[in-house]
């Protein structure tokens, strides 16, 4: 039976509910991770650091990330995994990660992986679509470096039209290669490009509903994000500082204990889904040959 977009999203929430207490207990200890890491990233960004210094402590942060938040993030994802496919499993396997040579490099190298392919595709439309703005007249650079206030503004909409039209494509062609890591935490012998290579083939032919599950969650996460900071404006008592950080705190709590575990586990009913039926399908056409 083939399983729609809604219906694999109302499977993962009862899965989620049925497993709430690991569900969560992991999605807490990825959390603790990047919040630990991204106050120790805040401490060096912020420090008095320039030039080649600066450039230094950059670099060292960006390998220093791949190594301490991807393996907590692959194995965050075998747990949700093991979720949807109704195995027992515990919150402890995303620690069980770091204590794993073999997986920690295995999680780096495909974080890396998939970090250099969106960055070539982002570079690639973002020549393509800043590039052309610019060859047809649309002067945004001269209006950033105007003394005018308006014309500042009017540089500063037309670059963040730009941007949007640069993530849109990128994030299109960038899909294919999304569920990458979930492949990689159920099985954690694979080669990371064999990961890629894997994640693209099945999404080939499903394309459209692997992007449906994840605008449902983005749309989903966004009425949130709207609601939660309506609600800090108006008991922040008008202080803008207080609204912000409060509304950034919920929202991220939201997003690690709502939409993430609930679009990790929908994706790897996808991933199942395509799986089962590229199998019936290839017995098909080996029953219909013979």
């Amino acid at each position: 039976m083939k399983l729609s977009i809604f219906y694999i999203r109302s499977m993962a929430r009862g899965l989620m509910r049925q497993n709430y207490g690991t569900c969560m207990a992991s999605m807490g200890i990825l959390l603790v991770i990047t919040l630990a890491f991204s106050g120790l990233q805040q401490t060096f960004l912020f420090s008095d650091t320039q030039g080649l210094r600066a450039l230094i402590v950059t670099l060292l942060l960006s390998l220093l990330s791949l190594a301490i938040l991807s393996p907590a993030n692959v194995g965050s994802k075998e747990v949700l995994c093991d979720v949807a496919s109704s195995r027992e499993t515990k919150a402890g396997k995303v620690l069980a990660w770091y204590g794993d040579a073999r997986k920690i490099r295995q999680s780096i190298l495909l974080q890396l992986l998939q970090s250099v392919i969106f960055l070539c595709i982002g570079a690639v439309f973002g020549l393509l679509i800043f590039g052309g703005a610019y060859l047809a007249g649309m002067d945004y650079v001269a209006n950033l470096q105007s003394t005018d206030m308006q014309k500042q503004l009017e540089g500063l909409m037309q670059v963040y039209q730009l941007m949007f039209l640069t993530i849109v494509p990128s994030y299109l062609v960038a899909v294919p290669f999304l569920p990458a890591p979930y492949l990689l935490a159920q099985q954690p012998e694979k080669k990371p490009w064999s990961c890629i290579r894997e994640s693209r083939r099945l999404v080939r032919g499903h394309y459209w509903k692997y992007v449906g599950i994840q605008m449902l969650s983005m749309l989903q996460f966004l009425g949130y994000a709207i609601l939660i900071s309506v609600v800090c404006s108006i008991f922040s008592g008008g202080d803008l500082n207080t609204a912000t950080t409060s509304a950034t705190l919920l929202a991220q709590l939201v997003l690690y204990f709502s939409i993430l575990p609930h679009l990790d586990i929908s994706t790897a009913l996808f991933l199942n889904d395509v799986r089962v039926r590229n199998q019936v399908k290839s017995e098909e056409m080996g029953g219909e040959s013979l």
